[in-house]
């Protein structure tokens, strides 16, 4: 699994033993629209909007997906 995190955080809803394939676009997110991190905010705290999950790049994407087929490989 490639985890895509915008609008939660992706400790609280990410993949079980998966962060290595997790892209993070809550915490920059977090921290542009609320000037935060998400160790100051409140546990569960989401972002709304529909530009938040464009801060994630086709090659962010991509390069997970190539380190996802070497883990399966070996």
């Amino acid at each position: 699994v490639v985890g895509l995190y915008a609008h939660s955080n992706p400790r609280r809803t990410g993949p079980y033993r998966g962060s290595h394939l997790t892209l993070d676009a809550y915490t920059p997110g977090l921290a542009k629209l609320r000037g935060q991190t998400p160790d100051t905010v409140r546990w569960g705290t989401r972002l709304k909007g529909a530009e938040l999950m464009s801060a994630i790049t086709l090659t962010e994407v991509l390069a997970r997906f190539d380190l996802a087929l070497e883990k399966s490989a070996t």
